[in-house]
């Protein structure tokens, strides 16, 4: 089995000390490293750009230890190939198909590939020119695209922001075969043209499946340890980033209500990447930190309790999992994972799904004077974390064997393998010892 693996509009890097706060960086090297220990009978060839073939030698052999992971772009020359031709010549020279790709979603514009496209409104100076491409989706998304576009490859789409659904790339004809996200949406409007150089466009909807896609990076962390007995917790510590791109939830008036309105300003601290003109109560911009999570464990495992604010609204998001992994109690905003794809569970929802300000303020007393209680939530916080998101086995379900059952491709071959090197977007200090990292995290 032939899986083409990537991110489209983004390098996936997987030397970890260059993920940033934003973009997901974690998602796409945890998702190919992972499935590839995974399954040492499964080729995954890497079709969008990455940092494969610059990390440390010790970093790539621990990886790729089944050496099924092969980075088609290791010998690109862009003095004798092409960013738009490349993926399609070396897979058609080296006699490859692939049987389905599994692609992360990521930033692209409604024109990727050169001259392939023509302008919306002809301009009469010009007939017949060709829009521009930004250098940027010419590097990281047209090689994919006309890939997509000449094989007819069947793909899936994957990824927990639906601001990237459906792809807006008008010049790929060869859409997605399934969306697959956190939860269930229909109807998402979409243009894109017939063919290539066509003037002829087709307007329809596509949908996205939910499909846990909110769990992926869990396949880089060891599971935790629940403690009942740890040293007392205080407070509130919110991870959220200020910036929101076209479509997202606007975060400043969710705090300004929600935390700042309702709760002591020593009793909360927001950490992300926030613009002071962001913060428009300028006393409380010593209360923004810009931290990544990576480097907040003292923080994380002191506080006790944390805000959910959605990219978008019904949206599920990832944090949610980083967060009680650090042990910290999660209040839902309405807006956040309206659908209930994560807590589930009746009592967790009475608690922690505030529907006012004021409501919040009035569980978060509550939950502090009542010891008990406190600990049962704690505990059915902590056994949602089920071992199959852990040792990738959801995954595998959900990503291989699922696509290769809807497009009747033998998965005789998936299987066999256990994920031993993790790439954590948690902990910096276990990607350093990356050559001994079976260490359990007990954070509870």
């Amino acid at each position: 089995m032939n899986i083409g693996v990537g991110k489209v509009g983004k390098s996936t890097l997987f030397d970890y000390t260059k993920w940033g706060m934003i973009g997901g960086d974690q998602e796409s090297p945890v998702l190919i490293s992972s499935l590839a220990q995974l399954n040492p009978n499964v080729k995954f060839y890497i079709i969008g750009r990455s940092d494969f073939g610059r990390i440390s030698p010790e970093l790539r052999d621990k990886i790729n230890v089944h050496g099924n992971i092969i980075d088609i772009w290791a010998d690109f020359d862009q003095k004798k190939h092409g960013y738009d031709t490349y993926v399609t010549e070396f897979l058609e020279k080296n006699n490859i198909r692939l049987d389905f790709c599994l692609l992360y979603s990521g930033t692209v514009a409604q024109v990727n590939v050169p001259n392939k496209s023509f302008f919306i409104k002809e301009k009469p100076e010009d007939p017949g020119a060709h829009p521009k491409v930004l250098e940027v989706f010419l590097k990281y998304a047209s090689g994919i695209i006309h890939y997509l576009n000449t094989s007819g490859t069947k793909f899936a789409y994957i990824g927990e922001d639906y601001r990237y659904f459906p792809i807006p790339a008008r010049d790929l004809y060869n859409r997605p075969f399934v969306y697959l996200g956190t939860i269930a949406e229909k109807g998402l409007k979409v243009k894109y043209a017939k063919e290539y150089c066509s003037h002829d466009m087709i307007i329809t909807t596509e949908k996205v499946l939910k499909a846990h896609m909110d769990k992926v990076f869990l396949m880089g962390e060891e599971k935790p340890v629940f403690l009942e007995n740890e040293k007392p917790r205080s407070g509130m510590a919110i991870y959220s980033n200020g910036k929101w791109a076209s479509g997202g939830t606007p975060k400043w008036p969710i705090l300004d209500a929600w935390i700042i309105n309702q709760l002591e300003k020593d009793s909360w601290t927001v950490y992300g990447e926030w613009a002071e003109d962001v913060i428009e109560k300028k006393e409380y911009v010593d209360k923004f930190i810009n931290t990544p999570i990576s480097q907040l464990h003292d923080q994380m495992r002191s506080c006790k309790y944390t805000f959910m604010i959605p990219i978008t609204k019904r949206s599920a998001s990832s944090k949610f999992w980083k967060m009680i992994y650090f042990g910290l109690v999660p209040f839902f905003q309405p807006d956040s994972d309206s659908d209930d794809t994560q807590l589930q569970d009746e009592v967790l929802n009475k608690w922690l799904r505030p529907q006012t300000p004021a409501q919040l303020r009035e569980h978060i007393d509550a939950i502090d004077a009542d010891e008990n209680l406190y600990l049962e939530i704690r505990k059915r916080l902590h056994d949602l974390m089920l071992d199959e998101y852990f040792n990738g086995e959801l995954m595998n379900k959900i990503l291989l064997k699922g696509m290769a059952k809807l497009l009747k491709v033998d998965d005789s071959v998936i299987g066999g393998g256990a994920i031993e090197c993790k790439l954590s977007s948690l902990f910096d200090d276990k990607n350093a010892e990356i050559l001994n990292i079976k260490k359990v995290q007990s954070l509870f």
